[in-house]
This record gives structure tokens, sequence and C-alpha cells, in this order.
């Protein structure tokens, strides 16, 4: 599973959403302030060039990772979608954090769990982060993150003797 930067209709970025939708029903007489469309594509643009850059650098060296992270779609179990007697059947809600190193040849690791473990709070976001790998000299991440109880967790990783941690990096896609 490769977590890559893509135009995917279900999540597409609002900005870009809205500016499909206008250039639809745009009948080009009138004229169109695109400016924050185009902003938000020079920014696009700029993290993914970055990002190729960062998976072509991964692998020179074992204890500098670069990964991209992100939650994916939560999910209920059972999933059963044709029958209407499961409709009103209690189901398990379950979390997937997909953490992938850049690069052709990097590893995929997916942290799961479910609601009777644990929830989808920032804690448990971060708690999964943790799991995946604190041991790395130097880590740069690609995210959409806005969780501040990572953030801290990552200070905490950083500055806590037990981690080989020296340095993280945090890019936004």
């Amino acid at each position: 599973m490769r977590i890559s930067i893509s135009s995917l209709r279900s999540e597409e970025y609002d900005i870009c959403e809205k500016h499909r939708r206008h250039k639809e029903n745009c009948c080009g007489v009138e004229t169109c302030d695109v400016t924050e469309y185009l902003t938000h594509k020079a920014k696009y643009r700029a993290a993914r060039a970055e990002n190729k850059k960062d998976a072509e650098l991964n692998t020179a060296c074992l204890k500098d990772i670069k990964v991209s992270a992100d939650l994916q779609k939560v999910i209920r179990l059972p999933r059963i979608d044709e029958f209407k007697t499961c409709i009103f059947t209690h189901r398990l809600v379950a979390f997937n954090e997909t953490i992938s190193e850049l690069g052709k040849n990097g590893k995929d690791t997916a942290v799961l769990w479910h609601e009777a473990i644990s929830g989808r709070r920032n804690e448990d976001i971060a708690s999964a982060f943790h799991a995946y790998n604190s041991q790395c000299g130097w880590i740069t991440v690609w995210a959409k993150i806005k969780n501040w109880t990572l953030f801290t967790m990552m200070l905490f990783i950083v500055n806590c003797p037990r981690y080989e941690v020296k340095e993280m990096h945090l890019k936004a896609i």
C-alpha cells in the first residue's frame, strides 16, 4: 500500500473542488478571481517536488527515514451493505494509521486498532505513530497533521534521552 499525493475525488482539497465546480459553470464573460486557487496550486507543486526529492534521498541512510503518514478512512466492521437486517447490528469501528517510507523500496506499516482497544482521540493517533518507530536518528514526516498531542509526543521523543531521535522534520502536504 503506497501513500502518495494524488487527486482522489473523495479527498480533494476544498479549494480545488471549489475551483473545479466554478470552472464547469463559468461562462467566461466575467473576470474570475482565482488568486487563492493559484497560490494553493503553487504550494501544492512545491510540496510535491520536495516530497519527490525526499523520496529519492530516502535510501541514503537507515537511521534517517522519510515517511508519509495518514489516518485512513475509518471503517465499521462487519461491513455488509447489501442486507437491511444488518443495518441495525452493532458494529466495531476500526482505525488504520498508515505510515509509508517514501520511495519505491520503502516499507509500509499499518498500525491497526479498534474502538474496544482505543479510539480516535489525539492521544490514540499519537500512540499509533509512537508504536511505528521512535528509534531512528532523523525522521521526516509528510502528513496533514493538525494534532497538537502528536506534536507534543514528537517533542518528547526528540528531547528524551532514551530515544535515539536527534531531529524530526514535519512537512505538510
